[in-house]
């Protein structure tokens, strides 16, 4: 699994003592945007930042597993509802857009992994509001429904 600071170096590395002792003393200095990525590396599900256009920002290690490192990287920066089956778009795009305007939406759709094997997503989106009420991007996360459990 690729950490996601090697794949965003803008966001730099983590910080640590250097060593396996734990320093009670020690402050953790994380930065906001090193603390967001531990947090969505930590699911299982697949969990993507799109852009307020509906292009693809950011995906976790869960979404990269399931879709192949390579694939995400030509992926980024695509708009999200073009990397469904095109039966399927219309569907996709609809609920981001609903979602860029402000909704919370939710959707199944089939979507085909990276090795061919067909999956039902039930796929859940979320608007990221700015401090000042307006939308800034939509969290969107997805999860096989067939191999997803309730943990």
């Amino acid at each position: 699994m690729t950490s996601p600071v090697s794949r965003y170096p803008e966001s730099g590395p983590l910080p640590h003592n250097g060593g396996s002792k734990v320093d009670p003393q020690a402050k953790l200095q994380f930065t906001p945007d090193q603390i967001m990525v531990a947090l969505l590396e930590r699911s299982r599900d697949c969990v993507e930042i799109l852009g307020i256009d509906g292009t693809l920002d950011f995906m976790n290690c869960g979404g990269v597993d399931t879709l192949s490192e390579d694939k995400f990287k030509g992926a980024r920066g695509q708009l999200w509802w073009t990397l469904w089956p095109e039966h399927t778009q219309a569907t996709v795009k609809a609920a981001f857009e609903k979602a860029r305007m402000g909704e919370e939406m939710q959707f199944t759709a089939e979507c085909p992994t990276e090795q061919g094997n067909l999956r039902t997503w039930t796929v859940t989106l979320k608007p990221m509001l700015t401090c000042e009420g307006g939308v800034a991007g939509v969290v969107c996360k997805s999860r096989d429904i067939e191999t997803s459990d309730c943990g």
